[in-house]
């Protein structure tokens, strides 16, 4: 058995949203390369080992029957949940066995089912859902009965007649959720624990027709910063936790009128320029018109969460330009979506280096290689090509599943 796990998995991540859309746990998707070659109990307190104290909890969710079996037999680790695959009535005793062993111990488990079979067996037992937690997916007439029951409610429910049921339960993660309105009918009005990825595409779509602003809470955060008297590089790290407000200060920094003596293409370089009490000002501007949509709130942190996730990839140490520059990669390789124009016309406004262009215009230079890695480990999907994409762009798969969970356990929550 090896020593070095990392070297023999394929890791993804699906961010999961609570009801306030902070970052409420992690879906980590792990499948075993060389199975023989793995232990889940070494994943598992390397996960432990890595955790922090503000850490979001880690969903485990193996592909591979045998490190599921694994690691229901260990102790449980604290922040670290297991997934439970669907078998419907087809489950094995030998898993039925050692789920019932995992529950006695006190894991977290979390079982994945349709919504239609947890509701049946609600029902049959007089209301009461089995125990412990589900992440469900819906049938398309579920679906459909869910945005009725959206919709009522946001008429009012006009008279008792006009209701109509919701079959989401409360307390539960739910996952393929492709509405906005639906994410927050879950949230929401039937407060649902969690959604595994959000609905992206389908939130941004319904802002196609106008740009979209700062987020207040980041602008306030970055306000409150300058009020403690808190490093720059606080100040840096907060600006940095929205994509817009990091636009709009190299945007504005650059104005004509502003006039600064040359191009500026990093926030540390514009906070040096401005002064502490002009970025004051600004930000101040900024309040007044910043959004606070909170469905926008897990589409600005996966854009983060992928800026993040290149920075711990290219592990750049002390060299702030060139952390700069991979996270600001990251950052903007999806403003195009919040900002509701073609990519090339929002960077043409800004003055960013060339690799930064190179990476996201032409898909070229040192930095489109974190960029692909990182867009892979974003997709359960593609876990199979992520040996094939580090081989190609020369990461060693160690490397790269080490910088992953180390996003993970380390990722910069947005300050209260």
């Amino acid at each position: 058995m090896s020593l070095n796990i990392l070297d023999h998995l394929a890791l993804a991540y699906q961010p999961v949203w609570g009801p306030q859309r902070q970052l409420a746990a992690v879906r980590l998707r792990v499948c075993a390369l060389h199975p023989e070659s793995v232990d889940a109990s070494h994943l598992l307190h390397l996960l432990a080992e890595e955790r922090q104290p503000h850490t979001p909890v880690l969903l485990v969710s193996f592909v591979d029957r045998a490190l599921l079996l694994q690691a229901l037999e260990m102790s449980p680790q604290e922040g670290v949940w297991i997934e439970l695959p669907d078998e419907g009535e087809f489950v094995t005793e030998d898993l039925r066995q050692r789920t019932a062993l995992a529950r006695h111990m006190g894991h977290q488990l979390v079982q994945c089912a349709p919504l239609a079979r947890v509701r049946e067996r609600a029902l049959a037992a007089q209301g009461q859902v089995a125990p412990g937690m589900h992440l469900l997916h819906l049938w398309p007439e579920e679906v459909a009965l869910a945005l009725r029951a959206a919709t009522d409610r946001g008429q009012g429910g006009q008279g008792l007649l006009r209701r109509t049921e919701s079959p989401i339960l409360s307390g539960q993660i739910y996952q393929n959720i492709g509405s906005g309105v639906l994410a927050a009918h879950c949230l929401d009005d039937r407060r649902a624990w969690g959604i595994c990825d959000w609905p992206a595409d389908d939130v941004l779509h319904q802002h196609r027709h106008q740009s979209i602003a700062c987020d207040r809470s980041a602008v306030l955060r970055t306000l409150r910063a300058l009020e403690q008297d808190l490093s720059m590089e606080e100040v840096e790290d907060r600006l940095h936790l929205d994509p817009v407000l990091t636009y709009r200060m190299l945007r504005m920094v650059n104005s004509v009128g502003v006039g600064v003596s040359r191009e500026v293409s990093s926030i540390r370089h514009a906070l040096m320029l401005l002064g502490m009490t002009n970025v004051r000002q600004w930000l101040n501007e900024q309040l007044a018109v910043a959004s606070t949509e909170a469905a926008l709130k897990p589409v600005r942190q996966a854009m983060v969460l992928r800026a993040q996730l290149m920075e711990y990839l290219m592990d750049a140490g002390l060299e702030h330009e060139l952390r700069a520059e991979i996270y600001t990669t990251g950052l903007f390789s999806r403003i195009d979506g919040l900002l509701q124009e073609p990519l090339p016309e929002v960077l043409e406004r800004i003055p960013l280096s060339g690799r930064i262009n190179d990476a996201l215009l032409n898909h070229h230079g040192p930095y489109v290689s974190y960029l692909d890695v990182a867009c892979h480990m974003e997709d359960p999907a593609a876990m199979a090509d992520l040996p094939l994409i580090c081989h190609t762009h020369d990461f060693r798969l160690d490397d790269v599943n080490r910088a992953l969970i180390r996003m993970l356990c380390h990722v910069r929550h947005n300050p209260v």
